[in-house]
């Protein structure tokens, strides 16, 4: 018997170590990577409660009230955040809300109708967030020419052999090719040439400077908002996918920005009647109270409720330019600092690194993708711009005018909750 168990044990390990080594996963496409990502954790009550958020668009269509699965795998870090000693807050958008009335959707426009923004509002907006990190570039290569300048400068007013100022001066014109006033410099013109080019080049980031603010205020207006998203992803598959730009065989850190025209918000209120609602889904689903409402590790699915979304009409979603600016500085730094740095005759040129630092300061000063966005509601007594519905019995009409919200918008930002947790937590029968 003794023999029978440890054979067990022995075809367990194997199997586990072959599950574990096995094929390679599945193709991963950045589309549909990105374009959903969802995370489940523990609340301070108990209650399981999942994220999802969409910035593609590409995602099974989602509705307050919708049930829906978990299809990661099971976690025991994830089962023991339920006793976690020092757990993070969750956002208030989680958290359930009660009635002592019926329960109901609540619904909130932040704009009214005749000042909503149109469609050419965000590719506008999109177009001004393009050319941001088109004039930050150019600034970020002006002040580095700008800086290496100067210190080559005093480099050479060290200097006394004419040929040693000659090879600096060569190193430094093979790196600024593009400046024309750096490649008319010689050894007896460099001092006046590189203060013209200095002068020219603080000229030129006041202007692309200027622009950037002119461009910042340009945005204002209700119904509009920027936000950033970052999505790390393990594209390790093989193979390719043309035309859809998939990003393979690698892993990748992205991040963005994504444009929200004419958010709507949708919220589910729990009332008196929502015992017997969840009843209902429960009962349907089949979701067994002595199996689910555990730990979950013998569950086969959970089952989720979604009780929050941010809807939009509008979202146009992009990476950032910041990370391929930055990329571009750190190689041209690096570039200037191995080849000028032999013959800098003991001035340190290791401070053009400090640029790097400068760079990120200038995205967070002039980007228009940062947070932020333009909410009015100053003229909600011309229009409803919050309204409510009966969850379970409402009015044909005014489901007809919540279905033209599920219609017109697509979901952004979802917040579910465990069937099986809620229903303990609000007593529902046999739970």
């Amino acid at each position: 018997m003794k023999h029978v168990f440890q054979n067990a044990l022995t075809l367990l390990f194997t199997a586990m170590v072959l599950l574990s080594c096995s094929t390679s996963p599945p193709m991963k496409v950045a589309l549909t990577e990105m374009g959903t990502s969802s995370r489940s954790e523990y609340g301070g009550s108990g209650i399981k409660y999942m994220r999802s958020v969409t910035v593609t668009g590409i995602a099974p269509e989602e509705t307050i009230g919708s049930i829906s699965l978990d299809s990661d795998k099971f976690n025991l870090t994830e089962q023991l955040k339920r006793i976690n000693l020092n757990p993070q807050d969750l956002p208030d958008t989680m958290n359930g809300r009660l009635s002592n009335e019926r329960s109901k959707i609540f619904r909130r426009y932040f704009c009214i109708k005749t000042e909503c923004p149109t469609r050419d509002d965000i590719i506008k907006i999109k177009s001004a967030i393009e050319t941001q990190g088109i004039y930050i570039a150019k600034i970020a290569d002006a002040e580095l020419e700008l800086k290496a300048i100067q210190l080559v400068k005093t480099a050479l007013n060290k200097k006394s052999k004419d040929e040693e100022k000659e090879l600096l001066l060569n190193g430094l014109k093979s790196k600024l090719i593009n400046n024309s006033i750096i490649q008319e410099s010689t050894v007896s013109n460099y001092q006046d040439k590189f203060d013209q080019s200095v002068q020219s080049l603080k000229t030129e980031i006041a202007t692309v400077q200027s622009v950037l603010d002119d461009t910042k205020k340009s945005i204002d207006k209700p119904g509009i908002l920027i936000t950033n998203w970052k999505f790390e992803s393990n594209l390790n598959a093989t193979g390719s996918m043309p035309g859809l730009g998939a990003s393979l065989s690698k892993t990748k850190d992205s991040y963005g920005y994504a444009i929200i025209g004419n958010p709507v918000v949708l919220s589910f209120n729990y009332g008196t009647d929502g015992a017997m609602i969840l009843n209902k889904i429960l009962n349907g689903q089949n979701v067994k109270p002595w199996i689910c409402s555990g730990l979950n590790i013998f569950c086969k699915e959970s089952v989720y409720f979604t009780v929050f979304q941010v809807r939009a009409q509008q979202v146009v979603y992009a990476e950032s330019l910041e990370s391929v600016v930055a990329a571009n500085l750190d190689v041209k730094v690096d570039d200037l600092i191995s080849t000028l740095q032999p013959l800098m005759g003991g001035v340190d040129i290791q401070s053009l690194a400090k640029l790097k630092v400068a760079v990120a300061a200038e995205f967070s000063r002039y980007t228009l993708s940062s947070n932020r966005g333009f909410i009015d509601v100053s003229k909600g007594d011309e229009e409803d711009l919050v309204d409510s519905y009966d969850f379970y019995n409402e009015t044909a009409n005014k489901m007809a005018d919540l279905n033209k919200i599920y219609k017109k918008t697509i979901p952004i930002i979802n917040s579910r909750v465990s069937l099986p947790d809620y229903a303990k937590k609000v007593k529902v029968d046999g739970y």
